[in-house]
């Protein structure tokens, strides 16, 4: 995995070993980390992801509780990127949720980990942090998402100031793009249920909501 981290995903593994430095760590640490925290779907910070319907976006729900690290909402500053306000945990240099200056949105949704035969071991969850900081479309983000390397099962969702909307499930090689049908949260089966993530794209804005307290908005 380390190998294939730095080989397709060098920003990344630039930014792992900024995190281990500052941390008095090894990188293998911070690695493993990454490893234990997205290979494993069960360990995944969401329990549900879609799209909102007003104002248009993501919205996502928590697990409850939490995976015992928690998360945190942290602005990036890329050179020669997108500016991006994202959702992560806080060992993990890449962004689980997020949108950017540019007004597009991107969610990852771990479904399963690289089987020993891929030929990719960096997981595709890694895709979202590419396309924040690189693209300022969903349709460019799909078609990056279809291109790009990564291992294991993800679904990626998007959506962008446009009011455009699309997702992608990858499974090893394969890709497999949703329709959007699919993950309205408009469906009462799908409405999320606790503590929630709305991100407004146009707005350039991620809000915490919970049941009978009022919206904690961040802007980018």
């Amino acid at each position: 995995m380390a190998r294939d981290l730095a080989r397709h995903f060098p920003h990344l593994a630039e930014r792992t070993a900024g995190l281990a430095s500052g941390a008095g760590l090894p990188v293998g640490a911070l690695v493993g980390l990454l490893a234990a925290e997205l290979l494993d779907p069960l360990e995944a910070a969401f329990a549900q992801l879609g799209f909102a319907a007003a104002p248009a976006g993501l919205r996502l729900a928590l697990r409850s509780p939490l995976p015992p690290t928690g998360l945190v909402l942290r602005t990036t500053r890329p050179e020669g990127g997108y500016a991006n306000l994202t959702l992560t945990r806080p060992g993990l240099a890449a962004a689980l949720a997020g949108v950017n200056e540019r007004g597009l949105a991107a969610a990852a949704l771990p479904l399963g980990a690289p089987g020993a035969g891929e030929r990719c071991q960096a997981p595709a969850v890694l895709l979202a942090e590419g396309c924040l900081e690189r693209l300022d479309s969903v349709e460019k983000a799909l078609e990056w998402c279809e291109r790009r390397p990564g291992g294991g099962r993800v679904r990626l969702v998007f959506a962008d100031a446009s009011g455009a909307r699309g997702a992608v499930e990858i499974d090893a090689a394969k890709r497999l793009r949703l329709e959007p049908a699919v993950l309205d949260d408009a469906r009462p089966a799908a409405a999320p249920i606790g503590t929630a993530v709305r991100i407004d794209p146009a707005a350039r804005r991620i809000a915490i909501e919970q049941p009978g307290a009022p919206d904690r908005p961040f802007l980018l």
